[in-house]
């Protein structure tokens, strides 16, 4: 619609009319075909360098979301082993960490499914950073105060990011984690907003 209204003023710009009198120079501007040719021209490469600029988009947005997800493949949650060889029965904190790198600033909390009663809560200062792979800890929760132990992992990915991850699944995106009333990350949205 924009490019037709350009077309009508650009030609009565250099004196030609399309309704009333006036005789057209087709030696100086060229006959119909060839405008409707070039109009079709430069239309064909505006939608061109749009469906690029969308791919463009496209294959950032994809790149950010491959990243975010190689950032935050990190995985809690609870098992209660009663064949341990050493003849300790009892709940495990099991961590499977799929990042290249430690996790080095994350809290926990467990919960029971049912009641949604706090168990219990570790953290970086209780044991050690998240290693790459899967690692398995005995915890001091007694057997018997859990039956369907719910964990929410806060923790700061590579890129600074928080997140809280549970172990029913969902990964959410946290402003902050903090250790013993201490910020050990905030969220990149949430700097720009107190600065």
């Amino acid at each position: 619609m924009l490019v037709a209204v350009a077309f009508l003023l650009l030609l009565h710009l250099w004196g030609l009319r399309i309704f009333g009198f006036g005789v057209i120079d087709y030696q100086r501007f060229g006959d119909v075909g060839s405008w409707a040719q070039g109009i079709g021209t430069v239309a064909a490469v505006a939608v061109a360098f749009r469906q690029i600029k969308q791919q463009e988009a496209a294959r950032l947005d994809d790149i950010a979301r491959q990243d975010r997800r190689e950032r935050t493949q990190v995985f809690c949650w609870m098992s209660f082993l009663d064949d341990d060889s050493q003849g300790q029965l009892g709940w495990y904190l099991c961590f499977n960490n799929l990042t290249p790198l430690p996790i080095n600033a994350w809290t926990l909390t467990v919960r029971e499914r049912g009641t949604g009663k706090q168990v219990g809560k570790l953290d970086v200062t209780h044991l050690d950073p998240i290693a790459p792979g899967f690692s398995r800890i005995r915890t001091r929760i007694p057997v018997h105060a859990l039956t369907e132990p719910v964990c929410e992992l806060d923790f700061v990915d590579l890129a600074g990011e928080c997140w809280r991850r549970s172990s029913l699944g969902p990964l959410a995106y946290i402003p902050e984690v903090t250790i013993h009333g201490q910020v050990a990350g905030r969220s990149e949205a949430v700097r720009f907003e107190a600065d």
